[in-house]
């Protein structure tokens, strides 16, 4: 239901075993995603509910913690439980109690619940929470949703996400909600297609710790695998240049599985928020990056929408007029299109719930688009598990097969680019575990490294391509901290709507992604865009207490819905940077100037829009005071417009296009790269060999979903270097 699943974790769609079937090893995987979830979706407290007095309790343990809190979320004395749905959740509470309490996030929220006094005041004098009843547990929930504290409200959404996404998964969750077609089939083995590489050029140097290439220095050394890195990778490999690509991730074998539904896939495992924790922020962690893990929506960056921002870019002089003109853009996209497999969809393939905003919009006078995929036509994809056209199937394998081929060092994380009087002269690199599954590609090119196992790399060019996150934190990390570095990150928040309709709807089936509205783009300021959630998202989308949860949950084969996508203006004060400690990087982001106003207009825009397409009851996943929990006529979107200020925790947004954290400009005061994609290191003097290519050159938003724009700049960056 929007960028549902822009907003919805990948692997809320990874398949699950029988509850009396799992292994100490599956609890730990479904922690791990569950935990996900804590940081992936909104939560609307309960009720307050009236004051007792509570019994005289010591300090619960852990497991007593974990069920009550089971319990708060998911009664299983609700009404209306079937005995094999009460007993598959009460074998899912005792299953997951071990691991929920040796996690080390969820341990410590366990632990200040299970304290009398804990929980940042909100338990009653001398009670634990396991010691309360029903209707005090409520009041503890709701009462931390409304602590001034953001880390008290922040508790409380982990929580009721983390039981809520625990329930509503397979294989509980298409019990509770009545559609076995959200089961997943069994598990079988995975097939991994073959991949037959030439042997490798790489030498590695123990006692030095060095890391060089046979027949000769290493002419490109490319950091991060995306759709930039990719594309650079592909064109200076085949035009004959020694190119190493560095990744941070791991490299899945492509068509051995779908590599959407993967949170080992995800920077931070998918848990990465803005750092007061009011935006989930999704980026790929895998070779291929982001392509890897996307649903592969495609934007055209000569359509006019986009064409003018970049237009407006060249004008400033951001850009050469002569490599990003209309004509150069068509030329590039054109090549990006056929490589990607980009494919235009026919309205007979939109599902029903994609059907419901093209009816809603349509009904508020604006026309609905379809869009473009890099995906292969149903029936289509040479392997059965994954029908996605990655930057790994489209452009890396060919240059890996090439001879001599593209070396690639997967799970590798550089730490600092190495420079010496205004050049780099290599990179410092850090070996990572290797994501421990069957479709993955370990050490392709036989190095040995153990993981933590630090080496250096030297080259005659260094290109950052690792995304708006992954670039300005290497320069960070290296020491350069000009004006620009990591200012004025634009993210394209998103806000997740839902629909309760009279027709049985079934979001998840036909073909998922098909229809987008940009007529409010110019104006307004704000996209919608069309795609499924499954039961565990929509569940911690709903408003009101484990009870009515169920009850709408019940109703799940009758919902619909979409995101509400802001697109976001560059603001100094939102930037990259790093922790106290100097390594870690966090995005420091909140809506600012008029973009709160815009994106309420949208929010409001689409609560009229889904009513207009027939909904009966529409959700804003939102318990802050003004904003009714569930809403029953669209004269009511005006409370949108009135109340919704978007604080931390009490309505979360989601993102998964950040740009624009080192753009390009004529000087170091206006950006952090020279128009060519140099680094600056001071007024007229960018670093003679060190480039960024990737989404964090935009200097604003592109203006859409970001990927083909990434794609088309690479390319026009790629023949420059071929030139040279």
């Amino acid at each position: 239901m929007r960028s549902l699943l822009a907003c919805v974790p990948p692997w809320l769609l990874c398949v699950g075993r029988p509850l009396n079937k799992l292994s100490a090893r599956d609890t730990r995987a479904g922690l791990a995603l569950s935990l996900t979830l804590a940081l992936s979706a909104c939560a609307t407290p309960p009720e307050p509910a009236p004051a007792s007095s509570p019994a005289p309790s010591s300090a619960s343990t852990p497991h007593e913690t974990h069920a009550a809190l089971f319990e708060t979320f998911f009664p299983t004395d609700a009404e209306g439980l079937s005995e094999v749905e009460r007993g598959l959740a009460r074998r899912l509470r005792a299953g997951s109690s071990e691991a929920f309490g040796a996690d080390p996030v969820l341990s410590r929220d366990l632990a200040a619940l299970g304290a009398p006094a804990g929980a940042f005041g909100a338990l009653p004098k001398g009670a634990s929470f396991a010691s309360l009843g029903p209707s005090q547990r409520q009041a503890v929930i709701r009462s931390l949703f409304e602590h001034p504290q953001p880390k008290a409200r922040a508790m409380a959404r982990r929580l009721r996400s983390v039981y809520l996404g625990l329930v509503y998964r397979p294989p509980l969750g298409p019990v509770l909600v009545g559609d076995a077609n959200l089961q997943p089939t069994p598990p079988t083995k995975v097939e991994v297609p073959p991949l037959n590489l030439p042997q490798s050029p790489l030498r590695y140097d123990p006692q030095t710790r060095t890391l060089r290439h046979a027949g000769g220095p290493i002419q490109f050394l490319i950091v991060g695998s995306g759709p930039a890195g990719s594309v650079l990778a592909n064109r200076l490999t085949l035009a004959g240049r020694r190119v190493l690509l560095v990744e941070r991730g791991s490299f899945v074998i492509p068509g051995a599985l779908d590599t959407r539904s993967q949170g080992a896939l995800m920077e931070s495992r998918n848990r990465r928020t803005s750092l007061n924790g009011s935006v989930v922020i999704r980026n790929g962690n895998a070779v291929g990056g982001g392509s890897t893990v996307n649903v592969d929506l495609a934007f055209d960056p000569t359509s006019p929408l986009l064409l003018e921002r970049i237009q407006g870019w060249v004008r400033e002089g951001r850009l050469p007029k002569s490599r990003y003109s209309r004509e150069a853009l068509s030329e590039a996209y054109a090549w990006v299109r056929t490589r990607m497999g980009t494919r235009s969809l026919d309205e007979v393939e939109i599902n029903a719930n994609n059907r419901v905003l093209w009816k809603g919009a349509k009904a508020r006078g604006v026309q609905p688009k379809l869009y473009a995929l890099n995906r292969y036509r149903p029936a289509d994809s040479p392997t059965p598990a994954d029908n996605k056209i990655s930057a790994v199937r489209g452009l890396l394998l060919e240059a890996l097969a090439a001879s001599p081929g593209l070396s690639l060092l997967p799970d590798a994380e550089v730490t600092r680019v190495l420079l010496e009087e205004g050049r780099a002269t290599g990179v410092e690199v850090q070996t990572r575990p290797s994501w421990k599954h069957p479709a993955v590609l370990r050490d392709p090119h036989d190095l040995e490294l153990a993981p933590g196992t630090r080496i250096r790399i030297e080259a005659e060019t260094v290109i950052l391509s690792a995304g708006a996150l992954g670039s300005p934190t290497v320069l960070l990390r290296s020491g350069i901290k000009g004006p620009g570095i990591g200012r004025g990150v634009v993210i394209h928040p998103s806000l997740p709507l839902v629909g309760e309709f009279e027709e049985q709807i079934d979001a998840t089936r036909g073909l998922t992604a098909s229809v987008y509205v940009d007529a409010h783009a110019r104006r307004g300021g704000f996209f919608f865009e069309s795609m499924p959630g499954v039961p565990s998202y929509v569940a911690m989308l709903t408003p009101g207490t484990g009870r009515e949860v169920l009850a709408q949950l019940r109703r799940y084969r009758n919902l619909a819905g979409f995101g509400v996508m802001l697109i976001d203006s560059p603001h100094p004060k939102n930037r990259v940077r790093l922790d106290a400690s100097g390594g870690r990087a966090v995005i420091d982001y909140q809506l600012r100037g008029a973009d709160p106003e815009r994106f309420r207009a949208g929010v409001a825009e689409g609560v009229r829009t889904l009513f207009a397409a027939g909904a009966k009851r529409v959700i804003v996943p939102s318990n802050e005071e003004g904003i009714p929990r569930v809403f029953k006529r669209a004269e009511d979107a005006r409370l949108i417009e009135a109340h919704l200020k978007f604080v931390s925790s009490r309505t979360i947004l989601t993102s998964a296009h950040m740009q624009g954290s080192l753009k390009l400009a004529a000087d170091p005061a206006s950006g952090a790269l020279a128009p060519d994609h140099r680094v600056w290191r001071a007024p007229g003097e960018p670093y003679a060999n060190l480039y960024v290519v990737d989404g964090s050159v935009f200097p604003t938003s592109v203006g859409a979903n970001p990927m083909q724009a990434i794609y088309t700049f690479a390319r026009i960056a790629a023949d420059r270097f071929t030139e040279h």
